[in-house]
């Protein structure tokens, strides 16, 4: 489990859960690139953002090269937490989570159908106020809701 698994899959969060994985280990920037699949360039741009929002710190140095590594914190010390919070709720889950999504994804479908509607239509402003209780109450509404205006 890993903070990608709920947060999505950014170059940031790959980075943190990377390092969160390697406690122990320190990184430089080649490395890092070959491990997490993002190029240097990425890593030069995302770095110093985790590193002035004490995520990530310089560990050490050899010359001109500089080792990463998570910070030791409480700020890194409570997204861990959270991702072992969330593998834990996420056990208890009785669905597999490629079913509970599917589930998710048509409890909100009507709603994004709303986005969607002909440039033509308009909510009445009578009816403005309702709101939605499920996905056939609100299939009904719309249809009271909408009305073509005239082109």
């Amino acid at each position: 489990m890993a903070l990608s698994d709920f947060l999505g899959n950014t170059s940031e969060v790959r980075i943190v859960d990377f390092l969160a994985e390697n406690l122990d280990m320190e990184y430089n920037l080649t490395k890092l690139s070959e491990h997490i699949g993002i190029s240097r360039v990425t890593l030069y741009e995302k770095l110093p953002k985790l590193i002035l929002n004490k995520i990530v710190v310089i560990s050490s140095e050899s010359g001109r090269m500089k080792f990463f590594k998570l910070a030791d914190n409480k700020i890194t010390e409570n997204l861990i937490k959270a991702v072992f919070a969330h593998s834990f709720t996420m056990a208890e889950e009785e669905k597999e989570e490629e079913e509970a999504v599917r589930d998710i994804s048509h409890q909100i479908e009507d709603v994004s159908e709303v986005e969607h509607l002909p440039s033509n239509y308009m909510m009445s402003s009578s009816e403005s106020h309702l709101t939605v209780d499920s996905s056939i109450e609100y299939s009904k509404m719309r249809e009271r809701q909408f009305m073509p205006i005239p082109v």
